[in-house]
């Protein structure tokens, strides 16, 4: 999976990319996917690099998702996540700086299908590392899949 982001603003950005997935099951059809998708995500509070105390991020993304079991499908999935993040060995959210990103997400499919990716909620805890204003690195786990 890989994408690409934009800032707009310092308070707004546009990312957009894509992804093949391979996923087996013992008892059922493997399944192939394709998916592309776009999302818009905005920050508060609105400051300049984002260095702050903490900061919430909202992000709304669309995916198109191309699947193959016997035959080729699409579907589009949307969802919304809320993310908090706060700094643990500084005051502010600033390079040289660890954090806690934090977040819970919310799916809606297109579909009534029962669809084993399409969870209704995730919520994400993780550690994170600034290394630069250019370069971060976050490890997240994901809790709970309703």
């Amino acid at each position: 999976m890989g994408g690409a982001t934009y800032d707009l603003t310092d308070w707004a950005r546009a990312e957009g990319g894509g992804g093949v997935y391979q996923t087996w099951y013992p008892d059922a059809a493997d399944l192939f996917e394709v998916r592309l998708w776009q999302a818009a995500t905005f920050y508060w509070p609105q400051i300049e690099t984002r260095r702050a105390r903490w900061f919430l991020t909202h992000r709304f993304m669309i995916e198109e998702r191309f699947q193959h079991r016997t035959s080729w499908e699409m579907s589009l999935r949307g969802s919304y996540r809320l993310g908090f993040t706060l700094p643990v060995n500084r005051f502010t959210v600033e390079p040289g700086a660890l954090y806690l990103p934090m977040s819970a997400e919310f799916f809606t499919t297109q579909s009534d299908e029962q669809d084993v990716f399409a969870g209704k909620a995730r919520l994400t805890i993780g550690l994170g590392d600034i290394f630069s204003k250019a370069w971060s690195v976050e490890l997240l786990l994901s809790l709970i899949h309703i």
